[in-house]
């Protein structure tokens, strides 16, 4: 999700995230999805989902950024 935002060269702070593991899931591959639920002018809602390998749901996540046209400072 936030890797649309990327283009645009504003920078997401994350200011809340909820993660719920609702299943185990084993080592190998697995498939993520990730959606802007909402982006706003000042907070953008996102949502998160990653299936295991048998495609169940292991992990549903949701989190809130705020939305900021300055660039994301250089790493450290």
């Amino acid at each position: 999700s936030i890797a649309a935002f990327a283009k645009t060269r504003a920078w997401l702070p994350t200011i809340e995230i909820k993660s719920s593991f609702v299943a185990p899931m084993k080592l190998g591959e697995c498939i993520g999805e990730g959606a802007i639920v909402k982006p706003g002018r000042q907070l953008v809602f996102l949502e998160a989902r990653l299936w295991g390998a048998d495609g169940k749901l292991a992990v549903h996540a949701t989190a809130t950024a705020i939305a900021s046209e300055r660039e994301q400072p250089p790493a450290a």
